[in-house]
């Protein structure tokens, strides 16, 4: 078994105009930048479990689990 993590950005339209009209970095570590101009912003971000099934040869399917209920 082999662990890694992902991670995964969705954004309203209106937030994504403001996050990425503000960001400068364009290579690694730019999730990293747009999580502090979210807060910077006042942007409000929420971490959600995202169970994830990969099948060769199909596009990626995402299935958001939500504990909370």
């Amino acid at each position: 078994m082999t662990l890694f993590v992902v991670m995964m950005q969705l954004f309203t339209r209106r937030a994504a105009r403001s996050l990425y009209k503000n960001q400068r970095i364009k290579r690694w570590c730019f999730d990293v930048e747009l999580i502090y101009l979210a807060q910077e912003l006042h942007i409000p971000v929420r971490e959600v479990d995202v169970e994830w099934r990969e099948v060769p040869g199909k596009p990626m399917a995402v299935i958001q689990r939500d504990d909370t209920t």
